[in-house]
This record gives C-alpha cells, sequence and structure tokens, in this order.
C-alpha cells in the first residue's frame, strides 16, 4: 500500500472509476474536486493505491483525516 496526493490533472480518471458505479451519490464531491483541483487552503486530497491501483480517496481538511470511498475491506 502507499499513499499520494491526488491532482486532478494527472489522476481524475482514476478517481472516477474508483466511484464506478455509485459514481451519481459523489457528483456533488467529484464536481468540488475539479473546480477546485483536488487542493484548496485547508483540505488536500489523497489516494490509497495497492499494487498500483487506487482504491481509496482520503480528504485531509489539517484537522482530520476522512476516507471517502474504499474499495477494499477496513
Amino acid at each position: 500500500m502507499s499513499i499520494m496526493q491526488l491532482t486532478s490533472c494527472s489522476n481524475h480518471a482514476e478517481v472516477i472509476r474508483l466511484f464506478s458505479s455509485d459514481i451519481e451519490n459523489y457528483y456533488f464531491l467529484i464536481n468540488d474536486l475539479i473546480v477546485n483541483n483536488y487542493q484548496g487552503d485547508h483540505f488536500k486530497v489523497y489516494g490509497e493505491y495497492d499494487k498500483g491501483e487506487l482504491v481509496s480517496i482520503l480528504l485531509n481538511n489539517l484537522t482530520m483525516l476522512l476516507i471517502i470511498l474504499s474499495q477494499i475491506e477496513r
């Protein structure tokens, strides 16, 4: 497992694949990520990778880390 910061330019297609059939429930989040280029003054977006595949999205708003979507059991 590895974690890296995501950006809209290089990671957006992976994020869309991760949401797959649940994407309709997350349009509000995806639109905000695109508008803000996956970062802001008080938040960053990270991806958790397993064997080179994006398996989770993590949001860090400087005070807490939230797992938004995960394709693996925790």
